[in-house]
């Protein structure tokens, strides 16, 4: 039987925040030899954790009431027609990918791609009306954390949003499930 730890940091979206941030550097640092969740592991451990599915749960519970707060406005909210939007969805263990276009050819050959931005109202067609699945507008800080941290999914996110909360966003990355150039 393990010892059960206590976290060393009050529970707060930003602390949740670092731990993702410190796992996504400890992963790009081990050059892919770990999963992103054995990262996550390692980080949660840090800061007193157990492990990350401990830290999850208690950061689940913590934020019960703030986790849901606006989550059926921005599952049914249409875009807004002023404003621009990057399509991303969020995957299990805070992975990200988003609807990008190609901008060259990295060293190793690869595609590197950057994100696009979108036309709103053909996305939202798509995953609300044809296929029937939750299409989320992040167009708030506090509905993007919500988001990052709790919803996941698809979702449209205003670009000045995203850039300011991912300011690599932009950054061109090697799509590494396309062929290689030999």
């Amino acid at each position: 039987m393990s010892k059960s730890l206590t976290p060393t940091q009050p529970l707060t979206p930003e602390l949740l925040q670092q731990i993702k941030r410190e796992a996504k550097i400890l992963k790009r640092n081990s050059q892919k030899a770990l999963r992103h969740k054995a990262c996550l592991s390692i980080v949660a451990r840090r800061y007193g954790f157990e492990s990350w599915k401990n830290c999850f749960e208690a950061f689940k519970n913590a934020f019960k009431s703030w986790r849901d707060h606006g989550k059926d406005r921005c599952a049914a909210a249409s875009a807004d027609e002023s404003k621009s939007y990057y399509f991303v969805q969020l995957h299990d263990f805070f992975e990200r990918s988003f609807f990008s276009h190609w901008v060259g050819w990295a060293d190793d050959g690869y595609e590197l791609r950057v994100p696009s931005q979108i036309n709103p109202a053909w996305f939202i067609r798509v995953f609300r009306e044809t296929r029937k699945e939750t299409l989320y507008m992040i167009e708030t800080k506090e509905d993007y954390k919500r988001w990052t941290l709790f919803w996941h999914g698809s979702a449209l996110v205003e670009c000045d949003l995203m850039l300011s909360e991912v300011p690599t966003f932009l950054s061109p990355e090697p799509s590494y499930s396309r062929p290689r150039l030999k």
